[in-house]
């Protein structure tokens, strides 16, 4: 017998947001309430089995912590950075993520718990950002995240866009330098190698080991292993003139992306979200600039570009508003 809309909405879903970097566990309403959370680093270098070890581990501290146990939710949700074959509930590949090769999530993760659904993460803080966040009420709009790589999410006409294999929104893998760094992907010269986290992290280490002069000299003592893109942000809020020079050329070349997007999609709206956009103006201000000066004139005149308000919440809320409408399409096909 089909349950009613009311009954499906009643349990809140158990979601996650898989990045290259670190792992969040939630507990979302149906009406898209953050009511607790737990985080944990990935250990992308542990393989699948390392990661799942840490996917689990942030589950099972959420639950314990909260004096909850499976049945009280509608059902799992899980945003994971990479190509998401759907259908199936395969992580076909993801970058930040080696050796993921067509590793079956979805039921590794149903078998330990309960019923799983998988999206994309940054097709998922579309969708949370276009129902519930600074894209309500627009129907075109492009979400892209910016952190350990870049990645997209795409609605159109008011619906997600997943494309013909379930993995539209690469955007951080288009290419801009045909002779360029090589990126994780295996190819060279994408937008993620110039304008991510990862590549403004690496640009400045190169720097500082090259002999150039930062504050960060004397605060890491020459071994900048642990440097992060917030240290770096840090030290540019601070004037140091290194650090603003790379975190401004990296956003200079995210507006060449952004040009891209705007050319191509002409969206009413691109939104910022990841790590990186909490750098601030000193990132965006020059992507912004770029994308304006770069695009059609028409699809510069008609996008805003703004940075997404439900922050790193954008992908938990994302994936339960989509095991939400999953469960409700199901439930209300005839019997």
């Amino acid at each position: 017998m089909n349950r009613s809309n009311s009954e499906v909405m009643s349990k809140p879903c158990l979601c996650l947001d898989i990045g290259g970097s670190k792992i969040r566990s939630a507990v979302v309403t149906h009406d898209g309430r953050v009511v607790a959370w737990e985080q944990e680093p990935t250990c992308a270098l542990n393989g699948v089995t390392g990661v799942f070890e840490s996917i689990c581990l942030v589950l099972d501290r959420l639950l314990e912590r909260n004096n909850l146990n499976t049945s009280q939710f509608e059902a799992l949700a899980a945003a994971v950075a990479g190509g998401i074959d759907m259908p199936n509930g395969l992580v076909t590949q993801s970058p930040h993520l080696p050796d993921w090769r067509d590793v079956p999530l979805r039921d590794m993760l149903t078998e330990r718990y309960l019923k799983t659904f998988i999206i994309n993460d940054a097709s998922a803080a579309a969708l949370g950002e276009h129902r519930l966040g600074v894209g309500l009420g627009v129907k075109n709009l492009v979400y892209l995240t910016v952190s350990t790589g870049i990645g997209g999410g795409i609605i159109i006409n008011n619906e997600l866009y997943l494309g013909q294999s379930g993995c539209a929104g690469e955007i951080g893998h288009m290419c801009l330098d045909i002779n360029g760094k090589e990126d994780v992907c295996g190819n060279k010269g994408c937008l993620e190698t110039l304008a991510s986290g990862t590549a403004i992290v690496s640009r400045v280490q190169t720097e500082l080991a090259g002999g150039e002069f930062s504050i960060l000299v004397e605060r890491f003592k020459a071994d900048y292993s642990a440097l992060t893109a917030e240290d770096i942000g840090r030290a540019a809020s601070e004037g140091d003139r290194l650090c603003l020079g790379i975190i401004r050329q990296a956003g200079e070349y995210l507006g060449i992306g952004l040009v891209n997007i705007a050319n191509i999609f002409n969206p009413e709206l691109i939104i910022l979200g990841g790590g990186v956009s909490k750098l601030g103006e000193i990132f965006i201000e020059p992507a912004r600039q770029v994308l304006y000066k770069r695009a059609f004139r028409l699809a510069g005149d008609d996008v805003r570009l703004i940075v997404s308000v439900l922050g790193d919440n954008a992908g938990v809320i994302g994936a339960a508003l989509y095991a939400y409408a999953c469960l409700d399409s199901a439930n209300n096909q005839p019997q």
